[in-house]
Parts: structure tokens; sequence; C-alpha cells
């Protein structure tokens, strides 16, 4: 076998064409003085052969080649897609993924299981199916009559039932009956059938779901945006625990806070855990990324703020984490509202680049290291299917007449004890 056709040789291939079709970016870096074309290259080809999977495109789009976004980071640190998609294969059970991906199912669960989420009022697919007592329409004329009733709560988000970074996400502000138009959050004036028919293409269909309200204490932010965080859950067998988080502050006017390496000009602010703070902003991409700055539109300053609602938000994580079992490696995203917390959505795999621009560490730490290790490819066989304390209880019901003490740690009766068990 020649090296060329050797594992090592086709990786070092696939990198060197990558490298050429990014020839552009790389010129940029070289005459920015960063980093020199060789230096670069020198980059790439270690990433690559370090395992973690850093694209090309992502060591330009996460600007990786800025030691001042970085400091004294070991880049070997830093996952890419391919580390993203192997450490979700390893922690989260695959079987369970139509219950994140398909978002009907996942608002169905939120809300049997009583977590905050954004009401969902209606959805329209292409086949029959149901979902409790939302209505899910096949046919446009259905759709038509809910969005022209006068009782219909404006505003809406319209987004597909399967969907990601925000596509196809439309703000419906009102039905308009003089023009039989829905007005659209920027501005256009749609015709109602025209609107309904251009959601026809999608072969999963769309949902209709109440627009969450900004609170006061953002308003200061990001004005009538909408704010929210992504946290990493990490489930073990006893509880789930915060990982990392950032703060997804949007522009103001704009009705997603998805940052999609810097596309919709939104920022992204480093959480931590323990306090609440921020701890670090960023803005841009590449050889724009831009470190601490304020937000643009309101010149509010968010360095060392800390993140209204932060207590709430875990409150509320760490009742919804657990009710997905399956998945040990949980990508949250949580809106902070009028309303309180609510959850916007458990991604399946989530993304590295977010939590790893925003703080400037890889994803591939200690604490991930350990997680792995423990929890590769799922539970134990020894761990057993009721807790400790539910086989205390079971032996304390099994006690004849003995008085259950008042610090028990299942205090209701035994009859409920029963049921529960």
């Amino acid at each position: 076998m020649t090296f060329l056709n050797s594992k090592l040789g086709r990786s070092i291939t696939r990198a060197r064409q990558r490298i050429f079709a990014n020839a552009r970016d790389m010129v940029s870096v070289h005459d920015s003085k960063e980093r020199s074309v060789f230096q670069q290259v020198t980059d790439i080809i270690r990433l690559k052969l370090h395992g973690n999977g850093i694209q090309v495109k992502e060591y330009f789009s996460q600007g990786l080649f800025r030691k001042d976004v970085y400091p004294g980071e070991d880049l070997a640190s830093f996952g890419g897609l391919h580390f993203k998609n192997r450490v979700h294969s390893k922690l989260n059970d695959i079987r369970w993924e139509g219950m994140v991906t398909d978002k009907l199912i996942q608002y169905s669960l939120l809300r049997q299981f009583g977590i905050p989420h954004p009401e969902v009022i209606a959805a329209a697919c292409h086949r029959e199916r149901k979902c409790g007592d939302i209505p899910v329409f096949t046919s446009i004329g259905e759709l038509a009559r809910l969005l022209r009733h006068p009782t219909t709560p404006f505003p809406l988000y319209c987004k597909p039932v399967k969907g990601y970074a925000a596509r196809d996400i439309s703000k419906i502000l009102r039905y308009e009956q003089q023009s039989d138009a829905l007005a659209l959050h920027d501005g256009r004036l749609v015709p109602l059938f025209e609107f309904l028919g251009s959601l026809e293409t999608d072969e999963w269909g769309f949902l209709f779901q109440e627009a969450a309200e900004a609170p006061q204490e953002t308003k200061s932010v990001c004005g009538d945006a909408v704010s929210g965080c992504r946290v990493i859950m990490l489930l073990d067998n006893d509880k789930a625990h915060a990982y990392r988080a950032t703060w997804k502050i949007p522009r103001v006017g704009n009705i997603v806070d998805n940052y999609v390496g810097g596309s919709y000009g939104n920022l992204i602010c480093d959480i931590d855990i323990a306090s609440g703070l921020v701890n670090r902003v960023v803005s841009g991409a590449g050889l724009s990324l831009e470190l601490n700055k304020p937000q643009p539109d309101t010149g509010f300053q968010l360095l060392g703020m800390k993140v209204p609602q932060w207590d709430e938000m875990l409150e509320v994580l760490s009742l919804a984490a657990p009710s997905f079992p399956g998945f040990r490696w949980q990508h949250w995203d949580i809106g902070i509202t009028a309303k309180g917390p609510m959850v916007f959505e458990l991604n399946s795999a989530g993304s590295n680049d977010l939590l790893q621009l925003s703080s400037g560490r890889g994803i591939n730490d200690r604490p991930l290291q350990n997680f792995l290790g423990a929890f590769e490819g799922g539970p134990p066989p020894s761990i057993p299917v009721f807790s400790k304390q539910a086989d205390q209880c079971t032996e304390a019901l099994n006690e004849p007449s003995k008085e259950k003490p008042n610090n028990s740690p299942f205090p209701m009766s035994e009859t409920h004890q029963l049921k529960r068990l």
C-alpha cells in the first residue's frame, strides 16, 4: 500500500483539497498578519490528525487562528462537527432521536411533563396525525379559518416541524381582514393563501406557536427582541448538571437569537455556571470577531452582568433534563421571557462552535472526557431500576404497623407510596 492510499495519506489529501477551497480566507488571514500561510496549514493538519474533527471552514469561522480570541488555549481541545456527532452517538440513544428532532412530538412531551414552553396553537401537515388537543390541519382551507378567527392569539411564530438554525421561521404579527393578508415582522403584508401555499413544500409540515415577549429586565439590553441561553446539561445516573452555557443576545428587530457564525449580527456571551455572570462577549466571525463590545443597538455593556432569570432557568432545566433520559448530552435552548424562563427546544446533537467561541475554551476538556469515560454507551447494567430511596420506601411499607417517622424522605401516605412504586 502506498502512502497516498493509506488512511493517513487520504486524510492529508482531503485536508489539502479543503485548504485550497478556503484559499481566499487563508490569504486574508496571512495579509492580516495573524498567521502566515505555513502556520495556518500546520494548524489545520495538526487539528485534523488530532481527531477532534475540526474542519477547515470551522478553523476560519471560529477564528482559531486568532491568538487574542483564544489566549493560551491548546487548539487540540477544540471539537468540530465530527467530534460533536461522535459525542452524540456515544452519549445519546438513537431511539430517542425522533422525540427531539420532531418539534410537534417534543412540545407535546414538554406539555405533558409540565415544562414551561411557548404554547403550540396549531400545526399543519400533509398527513393526518394527532397531538392531544392541539389541532393538526391537513388542508389550507382549515388553517386559513384558524388564522382568520378573531380569537387567534397573535403574534405567532410559524416554524418547520423539523427545522434547524432558525431557517424558514416567520413571525406573524396579525391578520388583516380588509386585505385578507398576514402582516409579518419584516413589514410585508402577504396574502393569506400565498403565505400558506409557501408552506406546502415542507414534507414534515409547520407549527404555529405563541410568540414569547421580552421581560422588562432585558429591554435595556436588546429592546423587544427575546434573548435566550444555550445550556448543555450532562445527565448522570442521579441528576442533571449544567456544564456549559451561552447567553444569545439578538440585535434589536431580530426575531431569533441564533448566532450561525455571526450571520444574524447577534452576540453571544459566556456564562459562569455558578454565578450566572457574563465572563466574555463575542460578536462577528473569523477576522471580524470582536470581544467584549457593548450591544450595538442599545449600547448596553454586557460584561460582568448577571443573566436575568438565571437561577430560575437552572431550576427549569433540572426538571426538564431527566425527562429525556435517553439523552445524556443535552443542548437546551431556553428563553428569557415576560412569563419567566421558557424552554424553546432540546436540540439533537447541538453545536460546539457556539460554546467554544463564546468561552474561548475547547469543548473536549477534562470534565467532558471524565463524563464520556463514565457514561459512554449508556448506563452500566449494574444500575438498579429503583433508587435507594425507593428501595427504602418499599422496605418501610412492608413493615407491619410501624409508625413512619416525620422526617421520612417520602412523607406521603402508604397508599400513595404503593401507587408511585
